[in-house]
């Protein structure tokens, strides 16, 4: 899969009105890897603390970024949600790419309504429908 560039990625928004949304405004290397479901576990266990396999993790090394995803869990996500598996799959790296970007749903509910307009923003620039 290509690298994606943060910068050119996340170029629109800094005009939104969510200026936080994007930390740093460099250029930024994102590797895109999948797994099976144990090592999304393992992994989840390592990092999270949560002893199950799980969509997407990403991890931010300062001057580039790995988003992890479960193609396993995106599919079973998908058919639950209605969702073409490659909508699922775009939507759970735009997801990994706004984590690294500095957006953590987790922390808050206003960060999460940030999270998923910032998400969808994206999907919907990007030209991906369901």
């Amino acid at each position: 899969m290509k690298n994606l560039r943060r910068e050119g990625f996340f170029s629109d928004t800094r005009r939104t009105r969510s200026p936080g949304a994007v930390k740093r405004a460099r250029a930024y290397d994102v590797h895109v890897i999948f797994v099976a479901p144990g090592e999304s576990a393992k992994l989840n266990l390592r990092y999270r603390k949560k002893n199950k396999p799980t969509n997407v993790l990403s991890f931010d090394y300062g001057n580039e970024g790995e988003i992890i995803v479960c193609p396993h869990i995106v599919k079973r996500e998908a058919r639950a949600a209605g969702h073409s598996v490659q909508f699922q799959t775009a939507w759970m790296i735009i997801h990994g790419l706004v984590h690294l970007a500095g957006v953590h749903h987790e922390s808050s509910p206003r960060m999460s309504h940030r999270a998923e307009v910032l998400e969808e923003k994206v999907l919907y620039e990007l030209g991906i429908g369901n």
